[in-house]
């Protein structure tokens, strides 16, 4: 399987930016007010979904036979627990307060899965 670059390169921003537009609303139902909070928000999210989507697309490569949703759930349990020890990492910090860490990374990971795979289906 070969992939242009340029098509997958549009597809990691694609991804960048709809996960943006989607866990900053949830983020600010979880009480993320502050410029610095949001900054936050959008540099985990930065960080964590190039990453899985590049995993991802090495595990589809590599188990073309396995179910996608097999190989999905490992690396959005993996985001979830970097994104909640990211967003934890601040409890203590009197300028930036994540007060739900692990719920905001789940729900918000949920929601943006969730809204892809139905993206995907269209």
């Amino acid at each position: 399987m070969t992939y242009d670059m340029g098509i997958l390169l549009c597809a990691f921003v694609r991804a960048l930016i709809l996960t943006i537009i989607i866990e900053l609303p949830v983020a600010l139902l979880f009480g993320v007010r502050r410029k610095n909070e949001v900054l936050i928000v959008i540099c985990v999210n930065t960080l964590t979904n190039p990453i899985a989507m590049l995993y991802y697309i090495i595990v589809t490569w590599l188990f073309a036979d396995t179910s996608r949703i097999i190989l999905e759930i490992p690396i959005e349990i993996t985001v979830i627990a970097v994104e909640a020890l990211i967003y934890g990492s601040y409890k203590k910090d009197k300028d930036i307060c994540f007060d739900h860490p692990v719920m905001l990374a789940i729900v918000a990971n949920l929601i943006s899965w969730g809204t892809g795979d139905l993206i995907k289906m269209l």
